[in-house]
This record gives structure tokens, sequence and C-alpha cells, in this order.
């Protein structure tokens, strides 16, 4: 079985935090002072890996306090256990660490590595073009809020959001009744709204007699985002904040096929030594499921690793159209459960 150091790195490690910048990943834990930044997500989570085993190795040394990790906790050095006697203790269970496995229980070096995707998709024939939008710190942040905001509350946005859409392919301005509407969906609608004006992606922005009046922004990273481009960004946020364990999530990763065809995958996630591809649709599944599933025989993926997230899809329906396309069809909130079981 593994030691209690062991057990207490791969907990500390769980709750590590990973962010991608603009300049590459930060990975850290607060609770230990640690942070370090790398130029990919698995470099970053190997440097905080090494920093962790250092931090707890002194800590320990030092008779300092360690805090516990998902009810994983160490203690200090023993009473009358002096600095050179723990530092023999502590490292002689470091070179443990490797082995406390029996042999026939290590998992096979292909589900234990986690996957580098460029590479991935190369073994596949898919040249990488890119795979992360340029943008600046506050421009991810002001996205990554409203993203947020919206797939919390999708539901109750969704009338607002189809008449959104309309109104940006038409150049007419947003009117929206909100006479037989709920609080909630009162409150989520205004709230939206002024979100998007105080970020000038609407202006005119009133609410009078239950009616919201704006006119939406026409610059092309507001339609992107209003488009559908919010419901990756929200999925994206998700697994990178809600699953647990290292992971590896690119959205927006752009192709070229060999025969030239150009594409791109919404959501590529390795986790668990396994790739998981994930294409959002805010409307009009029907319109792309051929071509999906066209796509996952050339990603070489079985259905439960190949998602289709919908708003749309008819609960009803979602089975059936798992089966006939060999995708599995879910809405937002059925995504995670099922990765966190894959």
């Amino acid at each position: 079985m593994a030691g209690p150091i062991r057990r207490y790195l791969e907990a500390a490690l769980e709750a590590a935090e990973l962010e991608r910048g603009p300049g590459g990943w930060r990975a850290e834990l607060p609770a230990l002072g640690l942070a370090v930044e790398a130029r990919s997500a698995k470099k970053a989570l190997a440097r905080l890996s090494d920093a962790i085993e250092v931090e707890v190795l002194r800590r320990l040394t030092e008779g300092r306090p360690l805090p516990a990790f998902d009810g994983v906790a160490l203690a200090g050095a023993a009473a009358g256990e002096g600095p050179r006697q723990a530092i023999a203790r502590i490292r002689a269970e470091l070179d443990r660490l490797s082995a406390w496995l029996p042999a026939e229980a290590k998992p096979p070096r292909s589900e234990s590595k986690r996957p580098d995707l460029a590479a991935w998709l190369a073994e596949r024939g898919f040249k990488l073009v890119r795979a992360f939008e340029e943008e600046s710190p506050e421009e991810a942040k002001v996205l990554n809020r409203l993203a947020l905001f919206m797939g919390a509350r999708h539901r109750v946005l969704a009338k607002c959001l189809k008449k959104l859409k309309r109104a940006l392919s038409t150049g007419k301005p947003l009117v929206h009744s909100l006479q037989k509407a709920d609080p909630e969906e009162i409150q989520s609608v205004t709230q939206l709204c002024t979100l998007f004006k105080e970020y000038a992606f609407v202006g005119d922005y009133t609410y009078r007699g239950r009616v919201v009046r704006a006119e939406p922004s026409r610059e092309p990273r507001f339609i992107n985002f209003a488009n559908g481009g919010w419901l990756e960004r929200y999925l994206q946020l998700l697994l990178e904040r809600k699953l647990k364990g290292p992971k590896t999530v690119w959205r927006g990763v752009q192709f070229t096929l060999p025969g030239g065809e150009q594409g791109e995958l919404d959501l590529l996630l390795a986790y668990r030594g396994k790739v998981f591809w994930i294409e959002a649709k805010t409307a009009a599944y029907q319109s792309g499921i051929r071509r999906y599933a066209r796509l996952r025989e050339l990603l070489d993926l079985p259905p439960e690793q190949s998602f289709l997230v919908s708003l749309e899809a008819p609960p009803e329906r979602k089975k059936s159209l798992s089966e006939l396309y060999r995708l599995t069809v879910v809405s937002p909130e059925e995504l995670l459960p099922l990765l966190e079981r894959a």
C-alpha cells in the first residue's frame, strides 16, 4: 500500500489549480504558497509536483504544520526525532514512492501517461494549425465572466439568446418581451443585458414595460461569442475548474487534413490517459451531427469519448441520436459526471 507521504503528495496535487494564460500555463497550490509557470500544462504540473515534494520535506523536517488535503494530513517530526533522523526517514519513504504499487496492479503505460494532444492529432493525420485563441488577460477575464454567467443560467436565458442571435444575423435591434416571464428569467435577462452594456457589447439598452431593447455590437469578437462561443468557453472553464486531477483542455482546435480539408474541433480534453472530443451546439444540432459522426471516425475515438453537448436536443431523443450517430449527445449538466466516471 502507499505510504502516508505518497497519499499526501497525491492529495496535494489533486488540490492544485491549473490555469492557462497568454504566456503559458500556471499551476499553483495556495495552501502551501506554491506557484509555478511553464509553456505547457504537463510541464507546469510536473514542476508543481517537484515543488510540493520539496516544501513537504522542508516542513516535516522543521516540524512546521502542513494543511490537510481532502482529509489527508501529515504530522511533523516525531517527538525526540532530530532533523537528520527525520530527513533519513522521509527520504527513505520518498525512495519507495515509485514502487508502491504491486507490479500486476500498475496501469499500462498507454493509460498512465497523459497524451500529447499535438502528437495525438498528428498520428491521425490532423495537422494542427492553432489550438488557442489570442486574447489578453483582461479580455479573457471579461469573456470568462460572461460565459460562466450564461452557462449557469442557459435554460432561463434561452429565449433571449435566440433573439440575440436573430438580431445579429438580421442587423436589427434586440427586442425581447418579458411580460410572461417569471422573476428568475426577468432577473437573469436584465442582468445579462446590463453586463453586456458594461462591456460595450450592446448599446442603447433599455428595460421598460417588461420589454428589453438593445442594439447589439457588430464587433466580430462579440458576434462569435454570442453565436455559440460562450458555450465552448463555459465548457472549457467547467472542465478546467471542476474535473479533479491533472488535465489538458484545448479550445478552438483548428486543423488541416491531408486532402486539404480544413476544420475546427470545439474542445479536446486529455484526462486520465484518454483523449475526449467535445462539440458544443447552442442550436440546430441536426445540421452538424452527420459531419461530427464522420470526424469521430477520422479521430478514431469510441462514442463514449466523443460528445455533442446540445442545448436543444430533446431529452427523449438524446439516446437514439447517440446510438444512430455513435456520439454521446448530452446537455451541459450531464457532461461532467460522465467524464468523472470515464
